[in-house]
């Protein structure tokens, strides 16, 4: 499948939490990883991918979170350990 139709998928919603969550980590291409991150909802997921810190989509992750907490625990980390920016860019 190629990335538009992946994009499309992710978007109208047609993709399982596990796939949209494979999706962030793994896929080469930038908009399929944050189509998929914005249609993250559950709530396990979405702190594992904002507690990878390889992930450049972390931040929007922890914005997510209900369990405000965790997200704090990110913020700081990354307050603390992002020397290059790639965060505050979001």
């Amino acid at each position: 499948m190629n990335t538009d139709k992946v994009i499309e998928k992710t978007k109208a919603g047609k993709v399982s939490q596990k796939k949209l969550t494979k999706f962030v980590k793994k896929n080469k291409d930038r908009r399929v990883r944050e189509a998929a991150v914005e249609k993250l909802t559950d709530q396990t997921l979405l702190s594992d991918v904002a507690k990878d810190k390889g992930s450049y989509f972390r931040m929007t992750a922890a914005d997510k979170l209900n369990d405000k907490s965790i997200a704090q625990e990110v913020y700081t980390d990354v307050a603390k350990n992002d020397n290059t920016g790639t965060y505050a860019k979001r």
